[in-house]
């Protein structure tokens, strides 16, 4: 049997994060004005990737770095060490590839 999966909206996962102490205030401002904005404006999908080794802040900082995107958006969320992902499909599936590549146990 399958449980069904809850689905939340941009504004919500927006507020979660800001709850949960991310590390910064803009991008969550960019992400939750972008979902308030419209259709048109917003990123197309939000992905929250838990982390098992990775520092969620350290990796947020070299994704940002890594990802020049103006649609891609990056937020750390040190409470669940998860990193919420806001763009396009194509770039999440790119920094989903950048992720599994760093969140790997150190050497």
């Amino acid at each position: 049997m399958r449980l069904p999966v809850p689905i939340f909206s941009s504004a919500l996962i927006a507020a979660a994060c800001c709850a949960s102490g991310c590390e910064s205030a803009a991008p969550r401002n960019d992400i939750a004005s972008a979902a308030e904005a419209g259709p048109s404006a917003r990123a197309d999908e939000f992905e929250v990737v838990a982390l098992r080794y990775a520092n969620a802040s350290e990796l947020a900082s070299v994704l940002r770095g890594s990802l020049s995107s103006p649609t891609m958006r990056v937020l750390a969320d040190a409470r669940t060490n998860s990193l919420v992902l806001a763009g396009p499909p194509s770039e999440l599936g790119a920094a989903r590839l950048l992720i599994a590549k760093l969140d790997i146990p150190a050497k």
